[in-house]
């Protein structure tokens, strides 16, 4: 018995792999929302609307039935019983396992903004977070993203598309300061701003204020931005609580070894919620990797070395191609 705890990328991944390379396998997932598996980075497409729900849906429900995998939908996991092998779901329903994986993915960050919790603000992670952002945005032009990350840029690019006016705060004085140097980001800045971007970096925000159903925001410079809807994409953190309640090891993520197996030897785990020597991963490259590893590892025997992911980030706006700035 295998049950996975989580249905994104990692857990849905994982129980593909599972199949193969144990066809009689029997599969839990659980997931908190009432979805088949999608593609999260696809959802800015979907909030423009170039991209339909049909779209962007990777397995659609029919997928698990198919595949013998009982999903449970839109529920929590609220307790792990290590020593009896069992899940607890938040209706107290008990689920016993063999195996367990952990693929509960991220949360975004939401800083502590004073007026941070005002009506029009809102964060993207899920098909309910751009549910609510497309139903918002209707009638709204002004919109402003804050963070400059490759999915800051992405999603302010979808919103510029569809005609919307969007300003970009990033606090770093440059564009993707992991990624690029000054003279990097100066030129994919000023191609951005030929297609419509407004930059505000080297800049945080302090506080937003709401005056005639206009959200202003004020930088910690003091300079003052006004929106209709504001979108935080200031990045994620690893989902850990429900690893550190059961007392496995927990830092920044969940701890895994070599093998993504917790301190609890039935126990792995894979994607955004997990720390493998002092990192966070957060990219799908990386957590496509991590699942096919942890079900070798589990169907097969610790046989699989997980040694970190290559990373080579792209941005998926048509026409720039960062490996040429």
């Amino acid at each position: 018995k295998l049950v996975i705890i989580g249905n994104g990328t990692a857990g849905s991944t994982a129980a593909s792999k599972a199949i193969k390379n144990e066809p009689n396998i029997s599969i839990t997932i659980i997931s908190e929302e009432n979805h088949g598996y999608y593609s999260r980075p696809q959802l800015p497409y979907y909030i423009a609307n170039t991209k339909s729900l049909e779209q962007i849906q990777i397995h659609k429900k029919d997928w698990y039935k198919q595949n013998n995998i009982h999903l449970i939908e839109n529920t929590n996991v609220i307790d792990i019983d290590k020593e009896n092998k069992n899940i607890v779901l938040k209706n107290k329903q008990t689920i016993p396992y063999d195996k367990l994986l952990l693929a509960q993915g991220a949360c975004p960050l939401i800083p502590n903004i004073k007026g941070g919790n005002l009506p029009g603000i809102f964060v993207l992670r899920n098909i309910p977070d751009a549910n609510k952002i497309k139903e918002h945005i209707k009638q709204k032009k002004a919109i402003t993203v804050i963070g400059g990350g490759l999915l800051g840029l992405e999603l302010a690019h979808s919103l510029i598309s569809i005609g919307k006016t969007v300003n970009t705060i990033e606090r770093a004085d440059h564009l993707l300061p992991k990624l690029l140097n000054n003279n990097q980001s100066s030129k994919l800045q000023l191609q951005l701003e030929n297609i419509g971007f407004n930059f505000f970096t080297d800049e945080s925000c302090k506080e937003i204020e709401q005056k005639n159903n206009k959200l202003i925001i004020t930088t910690e410079k003091k300079t003052q931005i006004e929106s209709e809807t504001i979108i935080l994409s200031i990045g994620v953190k690893p989902k850990k609580s429900l690893a550190a309640k059961a007392g496995l090891k927990t830092n920044r993520g969940i701890f895994v070894n070599e093998f993504l197996q917790t301190e609890n030897p039935n126990i792995y785990a894979a994607g955004d919620c997990i720390e493998f020597n002092g990192q966070c991963w957060g990219f799908v490259k990386a957590t496509l990797e991590q699942a096919q590893i942890a079900i070798d590892n589990i169907t097969l025997g610790n046989h699989k070395k997980y040694n970190g992911s290559d990373i080579n980030p792209i941005l998926k706006i048509p026409g720039i191609n960062l490996k040429e700035l």
